[in-house]
């Protein structure tokens, strides 16, 4: 049973995880040209490929400190 809820919590994390992370980049993007960058369907001009790098950069730095938060709270519990 305590396999099953670990496997569970996992991959809520993981869904979680893309889900804020896919919002973040389409925040930052647009609807189209999220669709342009990830499809293929159009050429990537200057303006989407900027766009792309900026949501990148705050999803990261948002993934960095959410890690950190999770360090920081493992190491209490370890105390």
């Amino acid at each position: 049973m305590a396999s099953g809820v670990l496997g569970t919590m996992r991959f809520t994390g993981q869904l979680l995880s893309i889900t804020v992370a896919s919002a973040i980049l389409i925040n930052y993007l647009g609807r189209y040209a999220a669709l342009y960058l990830f499809t293929g369907i159009a050429l990537i001009n200057t303006v989407i490929y900027q766009s792309f790098l900026l949501g990148l950069r705050v999803m990261l730095i948002i993934s960095a400190v959410l890690s950190f938060i999770g360090v920081y709270t493992s190491l209490l519990r370890e105390k």
